[in-house]
């Protein structure tokens, strides 16, 4: 166990991935890992633990960051990256960056008349300093990067020779259905070198340990369960809740549970706020008659659902839908200053004619016959 691995729990896995790849990188490889998960999975916490990792073995760690803003800088993480390169000549190059590296895409004649694009001053820079000393290179964020940084990230992986160990991030449940990203990723998963790396949720075990480290004391098993039901696995939902010590949804995460319905349709949320308030699976029928009720028609109620499931708000399960994670759907149940949806006497009308869950769960069948007065 690497030093500062203690305070991270149940990735073992990650670990073990972590400690082949840096290995085959300071021995002069070339590695491209993509490590993916959901928001708050760990992502960032185990690249820290692979900065370590890379350290020790002698590895120059740099880190560029991806903002989820619309003007994005082209190459921006990049140059932010590579200004913590130091400067210098390589101590063991084998002659100048352009011998090796091939003329930029589409240029033919002669090489000298040409002008540098950024894009190869960029790839000439970690050329040059990958001689003198094997080179993590982290890019978080990979989802919200510019085109640019994207398509470098992908030249390095397809064709750099030089030992370098380059990761990628990205949340997966932030790439719809038509994510420019996409295309990009399905490129990188096919390419020889690349592994990537899925951050799942943590186990009891795991969940266990966590609590007991932020409570200072054994963690108790019921706590453990309830976490697991509210937070599924993901580390800083368990934290936020631990944190927060209420029944509802920490205000802390309240924002990132609710920023893709936020950014969907009206007819969508209002979709959401109806399915919300059932039970944890959501009947079709049911929701079906609800928004009925509510007046929404059936061309709307199939365009906000392929909404909802295209933003990872809903999954499918077969003829039932259930929410992406619970606090998404107790977010969205709560109560919001945008909240919109059928009142909750809909869904105990729609429910009551089709003989649904909610109807049988508010109005139980006795066990046994009641006594005849």
């Amino acid at each position: 166990m690497a030093s500062g691995d203690d305070a991270i729990h149940g990735r073992e896995r990650e670990f073990a991935c972590f400690d082949e790849v840096v290995a085959e990188v300071a021995a002069g490889g070339r590695r491209t890992l993509v490590v993916c998960g959901s928001a708050g999975i760990g992502k960032t916490t185990l690249v820290d633990a692979l900065v370590r990792r890379a350290r020790v073995a002698g590895l120059q760690p740099i880190e560029g960051h991806c903002l989820d803003i619309d003007a994005a800088v082209p190459l921006g993480p990049v140059i932010q990256a590579l200004a913590d390169l130091p400067s210098g000549p390589p101590t063991h190059a084998r002659g100048p960056a352009a011998a090796t590296d091939p003329p930029p895409s589409g240029i033919s004649g002669t090489v000298g008349m040409v002008k540098e694009s950024p894009f190869d001053r960029l790839r000439a820079e970690l050329t040059r300093a990958a001689r003198r000393r094997p080179v993590l290179l982290v890019v978080e964020d990979l989802h919200w990067a510019d085109p640019s940084t994207q398509d470098f990230a992908l030249a390095l992986a397809r064709s750099f020779r030089e030992p370098l160990l380059l990761a990628l991030t990205f949340r997966d449940d932030d790439l719809t259905r038509d994510h420019p990203f996409r295309r990009r990723l399905a490129e990188l998963d096919g390419r020889l070198g690349v592994l990537r790396l899925d951050v799942g949720p943590l186990d009891a075990v795991a969940t266990a340990a966590l609590v007991q480290r932020h409570t200072a004391a054994p963690a108790d098993p019921l706590v453990v369960a309830e976490l697991g039901r509210r937070a599924q696995g993901n580390p800083l939902f368990i934290e936020a809740i631990l944190a927060d010590r209420g029944p509802g949804v920490p205000a802390s995460l309240r924002d990132l549970l609710l920023t893709r319905v936020r950014a969907l349709p009206e007819d969508a949320r209002r979709l959401a706020r109806a399915a919300s308030v059932g039970g944890s699976m959501i009947d079709l029928p049911l929701l079906t008659e609800v928004v009925g009720l509510a007046g929404l028609t059936e061309e709307r109620f199939d365009d906000g659902l392929r909404g909802l499931i295209d933003a990872n708000v809903l999954d499918p399960r077969g003829d039932q839908l259930v929410f992406h994670h619970a606090l998404i759907r107790d977010a969205v149940s709560g109560p919001a200053p945008e909240r919109t949806g059928p009142p909750a006497r809909h869904l105990r009308a729609a429910d009551r004619r089709t003989g649904g869950p909610w109807f049988h769960s508010q109005h139980p069948r006795p066990e046994h016959p009641r006594p005849v007065a």
